[in-house]
């Protein structure tokens, strides 16, 4: 019985309650949405500036909304010069933050007198490389490198340097210097010993050792080697597809530990020659083809390759053929597929220098006042970069983004923007 009457009292509380909550009598609250409300996060927008492989520090970094989306420009209007604004800048890192940013919009970056935009962004988490590459930076330190045997009086020693530390070496084993991008770590040494006659292509020994180094600091490192099998080697053809009417050049093969900046040219090959190549376990090879015709190029990208492949394959896209410029309005450019990049170089250093990068048909001189700068006008050298494997401007990104895509470049022309 005291079950049934504590049953039947939590029943009656509850069916006041539910009717408490029904009672339409006292004052109206607004209806609340029963859509799922916005998440402040979903619109934040971060990411890095590169150049290349390097971050770029001080940029100003501008969020333009795509025009039609009311709510992101209004949000533009009522937030500029606030810290929550679409204008801000990349830290020390390259490092870039907008808390509240739009959900499609237009990036600008100025770095000095140099702009990108990149049209019609919709990621979250973008790291646009803005041209083309520089040379990698960082602390550097002293190595006195040697191997264990010594290499054979008919052979040559070479060094790499990798590990999420390492950005590059330069000189020769008695006073190698490797540069880092912390003030104290460790990074590998590699040592490949090699035919002198033949080149990398022929390695002999190979060997890696794990060494500490500090900013202006000296070390010495003893690689121990060991004997490379000459059967483990591979024999390849490379054969490219330049467009018609492209002069071909000698096609480069690379060879790196992980680290592209420490790539080094083992080879020059003739398209469709046989190729021997003995293969360094561990070592990355790629392999490059250019060809040009009055001033336009075609280019395959950096195109890794297993060794012990017996062909490769290496597709070059024909640059922009139908283009046009209205010194107004701005330019069109036909691409079959993928992104184009406008090229816009002044004749004055006091001009600011343009890159434009978008999947559509046709792009406007973009306005510059929010970045600092007036709008560009005088003698511009203009050239198209399409890219037919990207699809989206912000497939530009990351640090080896414009290292490993075919792309074409049309022949220079000379414009007047006003």
């Amino acid at each position: 019985m005291r079950t049934r009457a504590f049953f039947s009292f939590v029943l009656l509380a509850s069916w006041a309650l539910a009717f408490g909550a029904c009672d339409n009598s006292g004052p109206k609250d607004r209806e609340q949405s029963r859509f799922v409300q916005e998440d402040p996060a979903s619109r934040q927008v971060e990411g890095r500036v590169l150049r290349g492989t390097e971050t770029v520090a001080g940029a100003i970094v501008q969020l333009e909304p795509t025009p039609g989306f009311l709510r992101d420009e209004i949000l533009r209007d009522a937030s500029d010069g606030k810290v929550t604004g679409y204008v801000t800048s990349s830290d020390p890192g390259g490092k870039y933050r907008v808390l509240n940013g739009p959900f499609f919009y237009d990036l600008s970056i100025r770095k000095d007198r140099d702009v990108s935009v990149f049209r019609s962004v919709a990621s979250r988490f973008f790291e646009p490389s803005i041209g083309t590459s520089a040379p990698p930076r960082g602390f550097t330190a002293t190595v006195v490198a040697a191997t264990n045997p010594p290499a054979a009086a008919s052979n040559a020693v070479t060094y790499f340097v990798s590990g999420p530390f390492a950005r590059t070496n330069s000189g020769e084993a008695g006073a190698l210097v490797v540069t880092f991008n912390q003030f104290d770590a460790f990074i590998t040494l590699h040592a490949v010993e090699y035919d002198a006659k033949i080149g990398l292509a022929a390695p002999r020994r190979y060997g890696h050792l794990d060494i500490h180094v500090t900013s202006g600091g000296a070390t010495s490192a003893v690689v121990t080697t060991d004997a490379i099998d000459a059967r483990i080697a591979g024999d390849l053809r490379f054969y490219p597809e330049p467009p018609a009417g492209f002069a071909l050049s000698m096609l480069e093969v690379t060879m790196d530990f992980g680290v592209r900046s420490t790539a080094k040219v083992i080879a020059q090959v003739a398209a469709g020659s046989p190729f021997h190549l003995g293969v360094a376990l561990g070592g990355n090879y790629g392999v490059r083809a250019t060809a040009t015709r009055d001033g336009a190029v075609s280019d395959s990208g950096l195109v890794g390759f297993n060794p012990f492949s017996t062909t490769v394959g290496l597709p070059m896209p024909p640059p922009v053929t139908d283009a046009s410029f209205n010194a107004t309005n701005g330019f069109t450019a036909v691409a079959k597929q993928g992104i184009v990049e406008h090229v816009l170089v002044p004749a004055s250093a006091a001009s600011p220098a343009l890159r434009i990068v978008t999947a559509d048909l046709e792009t406007a001189v973009p306005d510059l006042s929010r970045v600092g700068l007036p709008r560009p006008a005088g003698a511009y050298t203009w050239t198209i970069q399409s890219c037919p494997t990207l699809p989206r401007a912000e497939s530009l990104s990351g640090e080896t983004s414009r290292q490993s895509v075919p792309f074409a470049t049309t022949a220079p022309r000379a414009i007047e923007l006003r």
